[in-house]
Parts: C-alpha cells; sequence; structure tokens
C-alpha cells in the first residue's frame, strides 16, 4: 500500500511556512499515526487524526481507515517501507508520503 498522507504548510491553507521545525513536527506526528496503521488499531489510527481534526489534511484518511480495518481482521501487521517529506520551497509547502507492507 502507498498513499500520501499530511498536506501542510501556504499553499494548503495554513498561515505558517514549512521550516525544518515543522517538517520534524509532522514527521513525528506521522509516525506515530502510521504505528497505528502498522499495529494494525483501526480505531486508534481515526482518534490520532482527529484529535487536532485533522489539522494535517491527511489526504488518504479514509482508504488508509479501511486498510487497517481490514489488516486487523486479518491480524496482519505492517511493515514500513519508506517515509518521506516533499516540500516545495516557493510555496512553503508540504506533502508526506509513505508505503508498507503487510503480511
Amino acid at each position: 500500500a502507498a498513499v500520501d498522507l499530511a498536506h501542510v504548510g501556504r499553499r494548503f491553507g495554513d498561515q505558517w511556512p514549512v521550516d525544518s521545525l515543522r517538517q520534524a513536527s509532522v514527521a513525528a506526528a506521522d509516525e506515530e499515526m502510521l504505528s497505528f496503521v502498522l499495529r494494525p488499531d483501526a480505531e486508534a489510527y481515526y482518534a490520532h487524526v482527529m484529535r487536532d481534526q485533522d489539522a494535517r489534511r491527511i489526504c488518504g484518511l479514509t482508504p488508509l481507515y479501511l486498510l487497517t480495518a481490514l489488516m486487523q481482521a486479518e491480524q496482519r501487521q505492517g511493515e514500513l517501507l519508506r517515509y518521506t517529506q516533499w516540500v516545495d520551497a516557493d510555496q512553503s509547502s508540504s506533502v508526506t508520503f509513505a508505503s508498507a507492507i503487510f503480511a
């Protein structure tokens, strides 16, 4: 599975630029969120995203919830293959991405 995650910065309606501190903060929040997906725990995943009213604008919210619920029902653990952030310096915006495999 692969999905884009957070959409942050001025292009997406935030008032702040995406600097290295903001990138680290988004990465930490994404890492915690992905831990619930990979575990898998669908309700914890959803609660994590909703605790700040989806302030990071997780694009894959619904498909990731469905995937997490299905993997939870099948008792399959996930492994993160890659996580990265794309930053548009001109727009001071960022989109994060992740890929994982479930076995």
